[in-house]
């Protein structure tokens, strides 16, 4: 039986995962270009995203930044030439990977814990520990459901754009 939420070893860059996801989606990658042609600065939120994420995190087998990104182009097709583009592409980015994951938790054999609302970005909190590599290969790491009434979506969302944002205030 396939888990719909997966991790797969990705060793690939944030660069490299916007350009497979070109390659991959060549109808809509004229609409990220021009989407990054129209806000600049959406490229280092974008880039902030995909490693809060990483490409480590599957849907059925599919980048869940892939899948995020996707559906946010094709809303920001949908929403060309109205007002809050920006805000309602980021809105939609990061509002399916939170409701996605907002009532996962990702645990080692050491039983560290990530979980999106946690403000840890995934690749750091896989290489912190050099052990889970193999842990990860060995199938050992879990990826449980867990219910808390702190963890909500829009909380995790939340966390996903504070991350975002925080990145580029930090530069």
């Amino acid at each position: 039986m396939t888990k719909i939420i997966q991790l797969k070893v990705s060793t690939i860059s944030v660069d490299e995962t916007l350009d497979c996801w070109r390659v991959k989606h060549l109808s809509l990658s004229p609409k990220l270009t021009q989407f990054l042609s129209s806000f600049p600065e959406a490229a280092i939120h974008l880039k902030a995203f995909a490693y809060y994420l990483s490409g480590s995190i599957r849907i059925f087998d599919e980048s869940l930044f892939s899948i995020c990104l996707t559906q946010a182009i094709k809303s920001y097709k949908d929403l060309n030439e109205q007002e809050n583009e920006f805000e309602s592409f980021f809105e939609i980015l990061t509002y399916i990977a939170a409701d996605l994951l907002h009532s996962i938790k990702i645990e080692d054999q050491q039983g560290y814990e990530w979980r999106i609302s946690d403000g840890i970005y995934f690749t750091d909190w896989f290489v912190a520990n050099p052990l889970r590599l193999r842990q990860q290969e060995l199938g050992q790491i879990s990826i449980k459901l867990f219910h808390s009434e702190k963890q909500t979506v829009r909380r995790a969302q939340q966390m996903l754009k504070n991350k975002m944002w925080l990145v580029v205030a930090t530069i």
